[in-house]
């Protein structure tokens, strides 16, 4: 039983790992975005474009059965994130 838990445990540290590599991948096009829209002179804040995909992702979340309030604040903090690394370029 004791190895089935640390099983267990291992899977979701692999899966963490995958997510933090996610979120630099993540964090890197966020970067190049923040270039481009420096140089188009486009402001870094899209309320609209993130209310839509906040709605979709909480869908989806519903729809896999994951806690959507999870998933909202999750994301929100992944925008307010993008912002702020677009901001600094």
């Amino acid at each position: 039983m004791a190895g089935d838990l640390q099983d267990l445990r291992s899977q979701i540290d692999a899966i963490d790992q995958s997510i933090l590599q996610t979120l630099k991948k993540r964090n890197e096009l966020v970067a190049q975005i923040g270039k481009v829209k420096k140089s188009m002179d486009v402001p870094v804040g899209n309320q609209e474009l993130e209310n839509q995909k906040l709605e979709k992702y909480t869908q989806t979340a519903e729809q896999l059965g994951v806690n959507q309030e999870l998933v909202q604040n999750l994301f929100e903090e992944i925008f307010w994130d993008a912002r702020r690394i677009q901001d600094e370029i």
